[in-house]
């Protein structure tokens, strides 16, 4: 897997940016959907019902949600009633009919606060433990917008009218693009360290068969890498791709081009010790921010290194230590050491003797 050459490392190295969108997952309305259904088998959804209807509205919104380039933040009952909405800007609600009164209070305090509230019927119908208000706590809530019917992706109207609605509450897409609303099968995911940027496109080829190549607009404009091609797009905002099915597409925006990876170390090496090599990035400006390294040794019959000869190295400030040890039998001869920068491609190589 091409993850197993840094990628995979870089996405955990790197923290996914803040979401202003939370998606309320209430296990007591789970709980009171199945008890008001018919289902009698474990995993069991019947075609219609409250247990199917809060199923799907609470999977549909996902996909919708994901495919318009937006990422959420599922939370629980606990979360919502502990303030976890601060800062938030949009809370969608599938299927949410059993709330406790610190519920309610939490999101009524959200909404008055200015937050929008996007539901598919009447939140609240019933407190957590199932039991029917006599009034529902909802009613006449400004800012509260309720659908009549559940969550479908796969509705025209429906997706139209939640993109506008993210645009209207100030929320931006990942990446900007104003496919989305009658294009399915795209993901957006944006990783952030400091000022230092990776976002993601991947292409779900279940639920998109076109071969479009579209504009993707990231939020603020650098020097762009092609993580996948490690290629130099330029210092710009703007990229154009055809997203591969089944794949993705990956760059890197960054406040400075690199200019080349450097390698410091000894010429030769003893078998039975170890090969100290200090790797780090030249950049066009300012100070270099996390990088990864991808080191793999080479050994003198130039055949592709295995596994155990290859590292992933996280580089803070753009520089980090390579400390590999080469055993006795190792074959005595000119190895070369490669080191590739993950985030924008460069390669560079060093030969040392092994004794």
């Amino acid at each position: 897997s091409n993850l197993l050459n840094g990628p995979g490392k870089l996405f955990l190295a790197y923290s996914p940016a803040k979401n202003d969108i939370a998606l309320y997952y209430s296990h007591d309305s789970t709980l009171l959907a199945f008890l008001r259904g018919k289902e009698t088998k474990e995993g069991e959804i019947h075609a219609s019902g409250p247990l199917h209807d809060y199923y799907y509205s609470r999977h549909n919104i996902r996909y919708l949600l994901e495919e318009l380039l937006h990422q959420y933040d599922f939370l629980a009952p606990e979360q919502i009633a502990d303030g976890k909405l601060n800062g938030r800007k949009v809370l969608f609600m599938p299927g949410v009919n059993a709330m406790s009164d610190k519920e309610v209070a939490a999101v009524k305090a959200f909404l008055e606060k200015g937050g929008t509230v996007v539901a598919d019927f009447l939140p609240g119908e019933c407190d957590e433990l199932g039991i029917k208000r006599a009034k529902n706590p909802f009613s006449g809530e400004k800012n509260l917008l309720v659908l009549g019917k559940i969550f479908d992706d796969k509705d025209p109207a429906q997706r139209r009218q939640i993109f506008d609605l993210l645009a209207k509450a100030g929320v931006k897409q990942i990446l900007g693009n104003n496919d989305v609303a009658t294009v399915p099968g795209r993901e957006a995911m944006h990783f952030v360290d400091g000022n230092m940027h990776v976002f993601a496109v991947l292409r779900n080829q279940t639920r998109s068969n076109d071969s479009l190549e579209q504009t993707f607009r990231f939020p603020l404009k650098g020097h762009v890498y092609d993580l996948r091609s490690g290629k130099y797009l330029g210092e710009t905002d703007t990229v154009r791709a055809k997203v591969p099915h089944g794949e993705a597409s990956v760059w890197g925006v960054y406040p400075y081009a690199v200019k080349k990876v450097e390698i410091a170390a000894p010429s030769s090496v003893k078998g039975g010790t170890d090969l100290v090599a200090d790797l780090s990035v030249a950049v066009s400006n300012g100070t270099p921010g996390k990088h990864v390294f991808h080191a793999e040794l080479l050994p003198p019959d130039g055949k592709t290194p295995r596994f155990f000869l290859k590292r992933n190295l996280i580089g803070e400030n753009g520089k980090t230590r390579l400390v590999f040890r080469l055993a006795e039998n190792d074959p005595k001869g000119l190895w070369t050491l490669r080191v590739t920068d993950v985030m924008t491609g460069t390669t560079a190589d060093r030969k040392f003797t092994l004794k």
